[in-house]
């Protein structure tokens, strides 16, 4: 229902009529132009229209949603509402409904729930209101600011006691006009019958007002005495009534304290914009190694900048000697020496001196799985290749395996272990074409594969139920071999120039290269070890892949321009496939393997001497 005022409601002095008050926009201003004028409508809602010009019909003091807050309070900081103090709050928070500090858990006399709209204005129902006060003009932000137990304002708005029923009786919510006080409310004070042993407005005796100090209550009166109640939603806590969705000391809860740096939102410990709840403790991903960029996400010895994982230093062997050969377990990672102090040494993962396993002259291959050490070497008393074994951590405990009873002519790959450690594999080149050989743990090598008609250099890589061999070709034809012990290889993939090769638990993954005007591009293609599956090509590369590694949720490659050139960068992507490569790292590698293990990539710096790690993406 729309009424007239006697004056138009703004926040500066306007000419009123006579009997009006010029104090709009407080407690006291509102319930006195609600005692004073009769006029005022509303019906069993307690709703109505002012007809007036007033800022109130916005919900915001000022007519319109507040500026933002002195403290940068904004939709920003990855937050799809605002930053208030700090801290991330939906945008419908009542405790800083439409601007930070905005808090619709205060307003007078309403000890209901409360809601905040779209729009940035408190909402509630009437039903919120406390005992006794209901709402009468327009603006929410003025709570409850009508009290029905006066005779202007009698049960609700604008109903005055005149004539035969002068007084205003009642409890609640539910008050009308009467012609005596009932025994119920002997007392008559100023117009309104009460009981003064109850009524927190005339308690114990006409006039004596009870006030609370108390956030989130609503004062009372009990035996004639002034006390408190909490308002719904807030219960009591050690003589307070919290609230448990915004109190950093209670939060969802008495007595849940939250840790330091974290504020309680929406009933949960929250950390500050920025920051990430990491094990109940706030941290900073951009810069924190062990929670680089998500929780848990570990630099293991690097740094973190910007949320991304930075490389780190493994090994630093002296710039007379070249790494010739890396691998890792993990607990250890195990390089070769060579040049004027061939050997080959470990050092643990998590720190520590190197130690030298084997000195006895320069070695083609290294590999390492639960501390057993192996390696081939040339270093026998006829010159021919062998595979030495040892125990990663003592010094010279590296014997020989397997001694290979005719001279190299080609090329060899490997010792390469299964995941399980159960096994390693190598290959090498001989007269007759390529031999593949599997030397479990502690026991005698054995040959698995007669010779192979190779033509280009070999690469060797296991699984705990075959190995694969691949044959480069070098311009003629190249092959991918699978050998399952006791049963004959089977042919995977024919090319003209195979490039490298790697494994996971479940797919095995090659590279094939061609060229136009010496310009190389590289296709990588997987093949699922499930029975029937066929080979699929992963992505398509502008370079030359030159070594290859897998953990399961991504291939890396390093990429040359040429099969002679140093790789320039370390690329990745996920096992499924994709349309481009991401960057893991840009600089110069040495022409030696990728190694995945441990949960990072390990490689040899284009200064041959560097082994550095990265952790996974």
């Amino acid at each position: 229902m729309r009424f007239a005022w006697g004056c138009a409601i703004s926040w500066t002095l306007a000419a009123c009529s006579s009997g009006f008050s010029a104090t709009q926009g407080t407690e006291a201003g509102a319930r006195d132009a609600a005692d004073e004028n009769p006029e005022i409508q509303g019906g069993d809602s307690g709703e109505i229209t002012v007809d007036a010009t007033s800022p109130s019909d916005s919900g915001h003091p000022d007519g319109g949603p507040a500026d933002a807050a002195s403290d940068g309070s904004s939709a920003d900081a990855g937050c799809s509402g605002l930053v208030c103090g700090g801290a991330c709050v939906p945008n419908d928070d009542v405790h800083n409904c439409g601007t930070c500090g905005h808090d619709c858990t205060s307003l007078p006399h309403v000890s209901g729930p409360v809601t905040c709209s779209a729009s940035g204005a408190c909402t509630f129902p009437v039903s919120s209101c406390s005992p006794g006060w209901t709402q009468c003009l327009s603006n929410p932000d003025l709570g409850c600011e009508t009290n029905i137990a006066t005779t202007a304002n009698c049960g609700s708005c604008g109903n005055a006691c005149t004539g035969n029923t002068p007084s205003c009786s009642g409890s609640g919510s539910t008050y009308g006009c009467v012609s005596g006080c009932p025994g119920v409310d002997p007392t008559l004070c100023s117009g309104t019958c009460v009981d003064t042993t109850s009524n927190a407005n005339d308690c114990s005796t006409c006039g004596n007002a009870c006030s609370t100090t108390m956030a989130h209550a609503q004062p009372t009166c009990v035996a004639s005495a002034c006390s408190f109640s909490c308002n719904t939603g807030y219960p009591l806590c050690g003589g307070t009534c919290i609230d448990p969705t915004n109190d950093d000391n209670n939060c969802n809860g008495c007595g849940n304290k939250c840790a330091a740096g974290m504020h309680c939102v929406s009933s949960a410990c929250t950390c500050a914009v920025g920051l990430l709840n990491c094990g109940g403790k706030c941290i900073d991903p951009s810069s924190t190694a062990a929670d680089c960029g998500t929780c848990g996400h570990s630099c293991i010895g690097g740094t973190c900048a910007g949320g991304a994982c930075q490389p780190w230093v493994v090994v630093q062997a002296p710039t007379s000697q070249d790494v010739n050969a890396i691998a890792a377990d993990g607990q250890y990672l195990v390089w070769d020496n060579d040049d004027s102090l061939p050997a080959v040494e470990d050092v643990p993962l998590s720190g520590g001196p190197p130690v030298t396993v084997y000195s006895q002259g320069f070695a083609t291959g290294v590999a390492v799985t639960g501390g057993t050490v192996e390696l081939m070497s040339n270093a026998t008393s006829s010159g021919e290749e062998a595979i030495y074994s040892g125990t990663a951590g003592q010094a010279g405990s590296a014997t020989m395996l397997t001694e290979v009873q005719a001279q190299l002519v080609g090329t060899y790959a490997g010792p390469v272990f299964d995941p399980a450690g159960a096994n390693s594999y190598f290959a090498w080149s001989i007269s007759g074409g390529a031999e593949l050989f599997q030397c479990p743990v502690g026991g005698a090598c054995v040959q698995l594969q007669d010779p192979q008609a190779t033509t280009g250099k070999l690469h060797v890589r296991a699984t705990n139920t075959a190995v694969f061999l691949l044959d480069e070709g070098g311009g003629s034809i190249g092959s991918l071999y699978m050998q399952v012990p006791k049963q004959n290889p089977t042919v995977v993939a024919t090319f003209v120039q195979g490039t490298a090769l790697a494994v996971d638990s479940a797919n095995v993954y090659w590279s094939t290269a061609t060229s136009v005007a010496s310009v190389y591009t590289t296709t990588v293609y997987a093949q699922s070890f499930a029975s029937g599956s066929t080979p699929r090509t992963v992505i398509s590369v502008s370079g030359y892949v030159a070594y290859m590694a897998a953990d399961g949720t991504n291939v890396y490659f390093a990429v040359s321009s040429s099969p002679t050139a140093n790789p320039a960068s370390i690329q990745y992507v996920p096992i499924g496939g994709a349309t481009s490569t991401k960057t893991l790292w840009t600089g110069t590698i040495a022409r030696v393997d990728l190694v995945a293990a441990a949960g990072a990539i390990y490689w040899v710096q284009g200064d041959d001497s560097t082994v550095e790690g990265l952790r996974f993406p």
